[in-house]
């Protein structure tokens, strides 16, 4: 999610290049929180990852739903045959 914020971010951007820099480095999720915190894109970051966080969720549950669907039907459809 970290590398997708970044890439999501104009490449002319110092903050893009450093952050791919920090996401490469030993503690990742350290050095990108504390690059984020000291930088204009903070609340950009926060927003981007309640974005990602809400689509995950749908895309989960929409999942469950599909496969519940056609647990359902094969039931369904089975006893009849």
């Amino acid at each position: 999610m970290m590398a997708h914020f970044a890439g999501s971010l104009p490449e002319k951007e110092p903050i893009t290049e450093r952050l791919f820099h920090v996401l490469e480095r030993k503690s990742p999720f350290r050095n990108f929180k504390n690059t984020i915190e000291g930088s204009d894109y903070r609340q950009a970051w926060f927003d981007f990852r309640e974005d990602a966080w809400l689509k995950h969720t749908k895309e989960q549950i929409d999942a469950i739903i599909h496969l519940y669907d056609a647990i359902l039907n094969e039931k369904v459809y089975g006893e009849e045959e």
